[in-house]
């Protein structure tokens, strides 16, 4: 990127309620520059469909039409939830694992969602 005339600013791995955190850093430089561009990967459903029509049904025609379980890092969820959906689609009973830091993006959600339901 350098190579091309951006500007990298390398940001600390902390949790996505950190302002320092990477997306956070994004959406306050892309506010604060009046040329610059996000490319929200969160917000874009073409993200989860990319997943949904092309490597999940990619996965399934690889694995011979039998998944028993799919594990997967997230930052968006879209590669996550896309592959998975699909997978769901063809046998209900796939197993889908998240294998996330706590500092990723679904963290809290997931941390907080998990507590609500206790």
């Amino acid at each position: 990127m350098k190579g091309l005339g951006a500007t990298v600013k390398v940001c600390p791995n902390v949790p996505s309620k950190d302002m320092e955190n990477d997306v956070n850093q994004a959406y306050t430089l892309a506010k604060k520059d009046e040329t610059g561009v996000l490319f929200d990967q969160f917000e874009n459903p073409a993200n989860f469909l990319a997943h949904f029509d092309g490597t999940g049904p990619e996965i399934w025609e690889q694995a011979g039409q039998k998944v028993d379980a799919f594990v997967a890092a997230a930052g968006t969820g879209g590669t996550l939830a896309g592959i998975s959906s699909f997978l769901k689609s063809k046998d209900k009973d796939v197993k889908v694992y998240l294998a996330d830091p706590q500092s990723s993006n679904l963290f809290d959600y997931i941390c907080k969602d998990a507590a609500s339901a206790q």
